[in-house]
């Protein structure tokens, strides 16, 4: 069964998959609709902060850049969640672009990170990725451009002090060198400005 989310005007805007739902309780409501209570399973629990934004984006998409930040620490991956299942209606990102710039000035963790590289992908809540190996396929292309191309990493300062010091498992790596080394891996020109 698909869940689907719908925007005020009853369009879907975004879907999440449960599976072997039994039907618990169904009533008819006055107005032509019903209201359900089933079990069922689900692949993953959404993401905290994945509802205020899903309540959000029904009434307006995001139209400009950055305002993830509103999100506080610990409800941003709720706002990766929805970017990466938002139907956006058709719109793609020109994937023939050679230059992206991402801002780093509000990466203060690897939440913001991809909040920031999916904007500086595709546009205002687009999505580029939540987690390493979710990047890493962002880079084939399907959900933006697919490599090369040449990012510009402004304010990377701010990114080197809250993505630097972040352990993997590689020994004397960061975060930061791991993400920098799957772009280049990739054909990603990084530039770190």
């Amino acid at each position: 069964m698909w869940i689907d989310v719908h925007d005020t005007t009853g369009r879907t805007i975004g879907s999440y998959f449960a599976g072997a739902v039994t039907l618990g309780h169904w009533e008819e409501e006055g107005d032509g609709t019903a209201v359900a209570t089933v079990s069922c399973w689900v692949g993953w629990r959404p993401e905290a902060g994945a509802y205020e934004v899903w309540k959000a984006w029904s009434c307006r998409p995001p139209a400009s850049v950055n305002e993830w930040v509103r999100l506080p620490a610990g409800r941003r991956e709720g706002g990766i969640e929805v970017a990466g299942k938002y139907r956006r209606g058709g719109e793609k990102a020109d994937p023939r672009r050679e230059r992206y710039t991402l801002d780093g000035a509000n990466i203060s963790d690897l939440a913001s990170f991809y909040c920031a590289i999916g904007e500086a992908m595709n546009g205002p809540g687009g999505y580029y990725g939540s987690n390493i190996a979710a990047l890493d396929d962002c880079l084939f292309g399907g959900f933006g451009p697919a490599a090369p191309f040449r990012l510009v990493w402004e304010n990377s300062e701010v990114v080197v002090g809250a993505l630097g010091s972040l352990p993997t498992y590689l020994p004397n790596s960061s975060v930061l060198d791991l993400i920098v080394n799957y772009f280049e891996r990739r054909g990603v020109t990084v530039e770190l400005a």
